[in-house]
Order: C-alpha cells, then structure tokens, then sequence
C-alpha cells in the first residue's frame, strides 16, 4: 500500500529539467516536491546512481519476455506486468495488431484496465488496425487487414478498453471513423497508411491526434509530394510516435524529429516477443519473426516486424544521437502522459502517484518504485 519515504537525488527530472530534489512519498501518492538534495532523507541518490525519472509510460507494445499479447491468455499478461515493471515502464498499453474481429474481442475480453502494486499499470489498449492500407500494411496479416466497418468499432468501443485506435485515413468512412472514435474518449493515431499530406490535415481536423510511429509503414517527405510524415513535423496537433530502436530511424531522423517536434515526440518500443529474449524465433500475431544479431525482428521475407528495444534503452539511444536527456526522458514520461490524458503520472510532481525509476549511467533502469513501493529485481 505503499509507505511515507523522503527520497534525495543528486539528478533528477523534474518542471521539464534536470535538478537536484526531495521527495516526500506518503502511501501511493507523491506529498511533496523540493528542489533540493537534503543530506537526511531516507535515501540518498548520487549523481553517480543515475537519474531519477517519473516511472516510464510506453503507448505501444505488441509483447515481450516471449509472450505474445495476440495469443496470451491472462495468466501471460500478468507475467509480463511484472517483467516489464522492472524496465522502469510503470504504465503501458497493450498493443493488439490486425487480426479478426473475433479475435480481437477474445484478446480485448482478457484484458483488464488495473493499477495493481508490484505489477506495471495497464493504462488501456492500443488497437493497431486492422483497418490500415494494404499498401502499408508492414508485418501485419494481409488476410485480416480490411475496409473500415462503423458496426465492429462500436463493438469494440463498447468493452471501454480501447484507448487508442491506428487506423489510415484515406479509407473509406475514415472521417466517420475518427468521428466515433474521438466522441468516445478514444485518441485516434494515423499509420500504415498511403495517405497524402493534405487527407492526413483532414484526419486531424475530425479529430485525429497522433501518428503511430513515425516515418515507418506511412508516406514520408519529398520536396514536391508531401506525406503523412511531413504533416506530423509540422502540424502541432499531433504527437508522433517514434520508434528509437536505431534500426527503425537513421541517427539524423532522430535528431529531425527532436528539433522539429520535441515537445510531441512519443517514444514508444513497438516491442514484440522478443524483448528481453535471446535470439530465435518468435510469434507476432499468426507469423514468425525472427531476431538475429545486431537486426531487429524480420519476417523470414525481411520485413520487420516490430522491434525488441526497451523504453529505457530508447532514451538512451535518443540521447547518443545528439538530444538532451530532458528531452529524452519528457518523450517517454511526460508527453505520453499528455496524449492520453493522464493527469496524475508522467512527473515528479506534488500529488501525483509516486511512480519512479533510477535511469543508470549505462542507460538502463536499476530501481523501481511503483505506488510507493520499491521493486524487488530478484
């Protein structure tokens, strides 16, 4: 139920910077915010720890320690909390790629909105099509990937999972889509999509406010015919989810995004099985992916199917490209925070659920608190 605890640190992220500070935890919730390192505080960070960061937020990933979110059962999303908690990722989305209808009830059914100690937050569900271009469609199931049908997104908006729905915006009855979607409290993210500059303004004007990674299965920039990719850098409605798995998006990409869009810049893993496994073979939806050394996870025909970066490890490769660390950390803490409009996590900050995790000097997380509590990693 969490405890009363004053932490000091050395280095921490916090009003959008990096500071020395004090916190007070009592119970679950954060009672207060100082931006001081107080040499009494029950615990004391050094800038040698690392830094102190709002626990980590990721809006899109597909699975992870060799579950499979498109097949596992509940007891598989349970085990996968608790691993992912210890990557410093204290609230996620589960992320379900194109597939029947069917099977998406059956996944979504599943799966529970929770806040439960000692296992990461499930913040609600990414749905990732299957309404996409099959031009763009990527790794997902050409068989599965279908026109937009008003009826299936009522169904699947009325199990009030669904917190985010991928979808392209040059389908057929995409307006109408967005339209339902958005009055239903459901943030609307474009991709796998052929669309042009101009539909994508069009999508957003219904309400579309996101960009399911960035430059990756969607149209893209070119100095005479303008894509969905240029009208996220440019439109300051939309965040842009970006994958920072450095095989996704060259170094000069990142640093593009970041200097044209830092303040809405997403990072999210787009993880698969794979995350936290050796190489081999592993399941994305119906298909096999494999990961090889030093590559991100293919399908056998070398499309790529996903990545297997984890959150901590994005920030850190945002920052070996040249971004600030407060930028860095913002994208993987505050700005998710703010896309899906969650008003008590994503900082450190007075009343806010004291959810932390200590980013080490190597990039990767060594502690964990979560509602108050420190994490066992044992």
């Amino acid at each position: 139920m969490g405890y009363n605890l004053k932490i000091s640190a050395a280095r921490a992220f916090v009003k959008g910077g990096i500071s020395p500070v004090t916190i007070e935890i009592d119970g679950q919730r954060i009672l207060d915010v100082s931006l001081e390192f107080e040499s009494g505080s029950d615990l004391r960070i050094s800038e040698a720890d690392g830094i102190l960061v709002p626990g980590l937020i990721d809006l899109q990933i597909n699975g992870g320690f060799g579950i499979d979110f498109q097949q596992t059962n509940e007891q598989g999303f349970e085990t996968f909390r608790g691993q992912i908690l210890r990557t410093g990722v204290t609230g996620f989305l589960p992320t379900l790629i194109t597939a029947s209808h069917k099977n998406l009830l059956s996944q979504l059914e599943k799966i529970e909105i929770s806040s439960t100690a000692g296992l990461s937050d499930v913040l609600g569900v990414h749905l990732e099509g299957p309404y996409i271009s099959q031009e763009a469609r990527g790794t997902h199931d050409k068989n599965q990937v279908r026109a937009i049908d008003l009826v299936e997104i009522q169904e699947l908006i009325a199990t009030k999972k669904v917190k985010i729905l991928t979808l392209a915006p040059e389908l057929e009855q995409a307006m109408e889509a967005i339209e339902l979607l958005t009055s239903n409290q459901v943030l609307v993210s474009l991709g796998h999509s052929m669309a042009t500059s101009e539909q994508t303004a069009g999508a957003v004007e219904k309400g579309a406010r996101m960009i399911t990674h960035i430059f990756n299965a969607q149209t893209g920039i070119h100095h005479r015919e303008s894509g969905m990719a240029l009208q996220a850098l440019v439109n300051p409605d939309l965040y842009l989810g970006a994958i920072a798995d450095l095989h996704h998006l060259r170094k000069e990409i990142i640093q593009l995004i970041f200097q044209t869009a830092a303040p809405r810049t997403v990072l999210v893993t787009d993880a698969m099985a794979a995350l936290g496994m050796p190489e081999g073979t592993y399941d994305l939806g119906n298909q096999l992916v494999e990961v090889n050394p030093g590559q991100p996870p293919k399908r056998k025909d070398g499309v790529i199917a996903g990545s297997a970066v984890r959150l901590d490890q994005s920030i850190k490769n945002v920052i070996d490209c040249g971004v600030s660390p407060e930028l860095a950390i913002a994208a993987a803490t505050s700005i998710p925070a703010n896309a899906l409009g969650l008003k008590d996590r994503g900082e450190i900050k007075k009343g806010h659920r004291a959810d932390l995790a200590l980013l080490s000097e190597s990039g990767l997380t060594s502690r964990v608190w979560h509602l108050g509590e420190e994490v066992s990693f044992d």
